[in-house]
């Protein structure tokens, strides 16, 4: 029988291995993620006074916890905390800060402050594909409002319009193209949507989509879809919902280069940028028509073929990886030099060629080959597991980056756990995400909805 010392040997041996292998960060970069919907509300309003109070005890904590920057979530649902610089053309703020915090609707710039007082580096976290949420049940009403994507909607609704059958679906396209383009709001609509009976299950703007698809409209090509040709899987595959934009799309990489570099450059006091769903998302997922050539009786809404179904399949994720990574590469070509970039990735990317013979697994269709990317370090996500799994599989992540490229960026692991970042607090590198949205360590702000979601670790 292997006795407890020989084991325990070894797993000294391996730490030592990892901590030292090639990547490895060791003790100058611990990261907390912050979303001012943990800390806000729109149901309540809040004077400068406790927004200010609100966001310092944010950094606070973060830095008590060991942290030495913040990822700040600034661009989300299309939505950003931050107008930028440029009075003549703003990005669209998210309607919780416009709305209920009118002399502090620079959010970025009050966590900035917090963070110079404090000492902690401050950096934009930004949203790149992923768009929102289509489950309403998520939503909240402070959320809806303009997007940096509503150019591309009315594009989208102006080309379809003269496609469609149905005179009564065409006005209806009209309608929502000039809604689009002349200021969005949710009221109007969703009454537009009813009138071309366009249902919220399983989302609202699936539905009209599908609605207008049905009477002659081509597919948004902004959009991803399904290999059934809806923009996302119904509530059975994804309880979010989520909608995410094309990152082959010339003009989402146009408005995410704009709106990106509107953010790092409007900001002296900002630190960093760090890029999260910088992805194609899990599951099968394309620009419009993508599918059409694989296999027939594949083409379902839980698309699981073999490898060996799929002609030329190798080829399809590698010019998928590579529109990630031009992209990730343009983001950081928009940059000043003294702004790092980081970006969270998926696990597991760099893993064993599959067998002709195995199903495509959900996590391939990601395509995130960051081993390419020029950025300052990733960050994969490695929640939900003890220190020393974290390790095992962070040592695994090196290994197969520097398998691809030798000079692969840094490596930071990703964690859910508050324990971990307690215990490694300054020996190791960490990016510590709080799936309470400190909760219970600030009093009076919501903190995070994922438990009453139902999300397993907030991962979709």
């Amino acid at each position: 029988m292997t006795s407890w010392i020989s084991v325990h040997s070894v797993l000294i041996a391996l730490s030592i291995l990892i901590a030292c292998a090639p990547g490895f960060a060791i003790a100058g970069n611990r990261s907390v993620w912050i979303s001012p919907d943990w800390l806000f509300s729109g149901d309540k309003v809040c004077d400068p006074v406790e927004v200010r109070r609100r966001v310092r005890s944010a950094v606070a904590t973060s830095k008590e916890l060991g942290a030495t920057a913040v990822f700040v979530e600034t661009l989300n649902r299309g939505q950003s905390i931050t107008p930028g610089r440029d009075p003549d053309d703003p990005l669209p703020v998210d309607p919780l800060i416009s709305s209920h915090f009118p002399k502090e609707g620079n959010l970025l710039d009050v966590f900035i402050d917090a963070g110079r007082d404090l000492g902690v580096e401050i950096h934009a976290w930004i949203h790149v594909c992923y768009f929102r949420s289509d489950n309403g049940s998520f939503r909240r009403p402070w959320q809806d409002g303009a997007t940096i994507f509503d150019p591309l909607f009315a594009d989208s609704l102006d080309r379809a319009a003269p496609q469609i059958r149905n005179l009564y679906k065409k006005r209806a396209a009209e309608s929502l193209a000039a809604l689009f383009k002349n200021g969005f709001s949710w009221e109007p609509f969703v009454k537009i949507c009813d009138s071309v009976g366009a249902s919220s299950f399983e989302g609202l703007t699936r539905n009209l989509i599908m609605t207008l698809c049905g009477s002659g409209a081509d597919a948004p090509e902004f959009l991803l879809t399904t290999p059934t040709g809806e923009i996302h899987p119904g509530l059975g595959a994804d309880r979010i919902l989520g909608i995410y934009v094309n990152p082959e799309h010339d003009g989402v990489r146009k408005i995410l280069l704009k709106s990106i570099r509107a953010i790092g450059t409007s900001h002296p006091g900002l630190s960093g940028i760090h890029l999260d769903h910088i992805r194609y998302p899990s599951g099968a997922r394309g620009s419009p028509g993508t599918f059409a050539a694989f296999p027939e009786n594949t083409r379902k809404g839980f698309y699981t073929p073999r490898h060996d179904d799929v002609e030329n399949l190798e080829d399809w994720f590698a010019r998928r990886k590579g529109f990630i990574t031009s992209l990730v590469n343009e983001i950081a070509g928009t940059l000043d030099d003294s702004m790092v970039l980081s970006a969270a990735v998926h696990p597991g990317n760099y893993g064993a060629t599959p067998a002709p013979d195995q199903l495509i697994g959900p996590e391939e269709y990601v395509c995130q080959d960051w081993a390419n990317w020029d950025v300052d370090f990733v960050i994969p996500l490695l929640y939900g597991k003890p220190a020393d799994r974290v390790l095992t599989l962070l040592g695994q992540e090196i290994q197969g980056a520097n398998r691809i490229r030798s000079g692969a960026p840094r490596v930071v692991p990703g964690i859910s756990s508050s324990a971990i970042a307690k215990g490694w607090k300054h020996s190791r590198d960490w990016a510590f995400f709080d799936m309470l949205g400190f909760r219970e360590s600030i009093s009076g702000i919501p903190g995070s909805a994922i438990q009453g979601m139902g999300l397993s670790d907030g991962l979709y």
